[in-house]
C-alpha cells in the first residue's frame, strides 16, 4: 500500500462511487445535484482528490441505494494486506462507534410510546450485559 493510504482510502471509496453510478446510468451532476454539491467537488469524490464528509457519504449511500459498508468495500482487506496493526484494522472493518450512537439515538428517538422506549432501554442493558459476560474474563 503507498504511503499516503488517506488517499488510498478516498480512491478506493471513490471507485465504489464511480461503479454504482455507472450501474446506475447516472451522469456526474445528477448525482451531484441530488446531493446538493457541485459537480466538480463530486467528480472530485469519484478520483480520491477529495474526501467526502460523513453526512455526504450518507447522502450518496441513500441516493445510489447502496450501504455506507458496501462503499467501504476491501477496505479492511487492504489494512490487512499492507499489515498495519489490528487495531488499525478494526477500525474500519465496521462503523465507528460516534456512527453507530448516532444511528441508535436516530432509532430511538423515532419510538414514539414510551413504554416501547423503556423496553429497548432494557433489552439493551441486557445485550451489554450479556457481551461483557461473554468476554474472557468478563462477569457471569
Amino acid at each position: 500500500m503507498e504511503r499516503d493510504w488517506r488517499a488510498f482510502f478516498n480512491r478506493r471509496i471513490g471507485d465504489q462511487l464511480r461503479r454504482r453510478r455507472n450501474e446506475l446510468r447516472l451522469s456526474q451532476r445528477e448525482v451531484a445535484e441530488a446531493i446538493g454539491v457541485s459537480r466538480q467537488l463530486y467528480a472530485s469524490y469519484e478520483r480520491g482528490l477529495s474526501r467526502a464528509s460523513s453526512e455526504t457519504l450518507k447522502k450518496l449511500s441513500k441516493f445510489l441505494r447502496v450501504t455506507l459498508e458496501s462503499l467501504y468495500a476491501g477496505i479492511a482487506s487492504a489494512i490487512e494486506a499492507a499489515g498495519f496493526a489490528d487495531t488499525e484494522q478494526a477500525r474500519y472493518a465496521s462503523k465507528p462507534l460516534a456512527a453507530q450512537s448516532k444511528e441508535l439515538d436516530l432509532a430511538f428517538r423515532r419510538i414514539k410510546d414510551p413504554r416501547v422506549r423503556e423496553y429497548a432501554i432494557e433489552m439493551l442493558g441486557w445485550l451489554a450485559d450479556h457481551d461483557e459476560a461473554s468476554r474472557p474474563g468478563g462477569k457471569g
